[in-house]
């Protein structure tokens, strides 16, 4: 069987794959917004192996409000990730140039299936010159135009917990 992917919705209602489930690692994107005078963005975190977001069970939701106003594409919002060994989800954004920010930690664990959430909409832009420059660099997989921006991605491990000392 298949591991899922814990990951993002992007404008256009694709799933963005950012980690593997059962693989403890963190990882950093940037991201922005998808119009001009966009003054917030929702990132909504899912989990499965679908195509579009509507194909995967939703995790949890992070705001970013009082983005200034700027044009589309400019605004760049840190989103770090991690899945840790006991499969609890940890997410933070925060906007850059004004430092607003909000975390989400979900155990994989305790979601249910059977249970329903409200999902608002949110737009994700996506940064051509970056994703242009990805491609020809070679530093990253060449994404089809229906990708958010990532002018930068990151892995970190996760160190072990050390045991602890008598």
């Amino acid at each position: 069987m298949e591991t899922s992917n814990i990951g993002i919705k992007i404008a256009d209602g694709r799933f963005y794959p950012v980690l593997g489930e059962n693989v403890p690692k963190k990882k950093r994107l940037v991201l922005t917004t998808a119009r001009a005078d966009q003054e917030n963005v929702q990132i909504d975190l899912y989990r499965g192996l679908g195509q579009f977001a509507s194909e995967n069970e939703y995790v949890g939701s992070l705001l970013i409000e009082n983005i200034p106003r700027m044009p589309g594409g400019v605004p760049e919002i840190e989103l770090t990730m991690g899945v840790d060994d006991h499969g609890n989800v940890d997410a933070s954004a925060v906007e850059q140039s004004t430092g607003a920010h909000m975390s989400l930690s979900v155990s994989l664990e305790s979601l249910s299936s059977a249970e329903t959430y409200d999902v608002p909409e949110f737009d994700l832009a996506i940064d051509m010159d970056a994703q242009e420059k990805s491609a020809e660099t070679g530093d990253g997989p060449a994404e089809s135009a229906s990708m958010p921006a990532l002018s930068e991605v990151e892995d970190f491990s996760i160190p072990e917990a050390d045991p602890v000392a008598d």
